[in-house]
């Protein structure tokens, strides 16, 4: 997924951001755009008709972009990649081609100067069709907390969503 906000405020202190020195009582303008990969295997652990629950390994790529704008202190940015290794597990119910998934994945990993929680949770429902491909809706949740390169990061994104599948 990728996802992309900004906004405006009034520094109430002052900081170094991307080599540039913003002063408290300064109007900023604040861009974040960062993009999400993730590549997943699973292993069956418990599989009926019915039911499946299997282990989740793999890696989740983000790609993200900071640019800090001041009236008067000019353009700071940062551009940070962060590969995140992952566990999990997912749940899926299959009742014909209706599919249910319960997908619960996540690392806490500090390394060089990172220092992530990563929690990435995940409920839809689909159809399966042509034995690989499905279609599915949903509800996902990520969180993530830590530092990155020095900085705090806090933040949960979360929400609805429809996708597709190759399986």
């Amino acid at each position: 997924y990728k996802f992309q906000t900004e906004g405006d405020g009034t520094l109430t202190g002052t900081f170094t951001f991307g080599g540039v020195t913003f002063t408290a009582t300064e109007d900023v303008h604040v861009d974040v755009d960062f993009t999400n990969v993730r590549g997943l295997m699973t292993v069956p652990v418990f599989s009926t008709d019915v039911l499946r629950i299997s282990l989740l390994g793999g890696i989740s790529y983000y790609d993200f972009n900071v640019t800090v704008t001041g009236a008067t202190s000019g353009t700071g940015s940062l551009s940070a990649p962060v590969p995140l290794p992952l566990l999990g597990v997912l749940g899926q119910a299959k009742f014909g081609p209706v599919l249910i998934e319960l997908e619960v994945s996540g690392l806490t990993a500090n390394y060089g100067d990172f220092d992530i929680s990563y929690l990435d949770l995940k409920a839809s429902v689909g159809f399966q069709f042509l034995k690989i491909v499905a279609v599915r809706a949903g509800y996902r949740m990520v969180s993530i907390n830590g530092t990155i390169e020095g900085y705090d990061v806090d933040g949960i994104l979360d929400g609805f969503f429809v996708g597709a599948s190759l399986n």
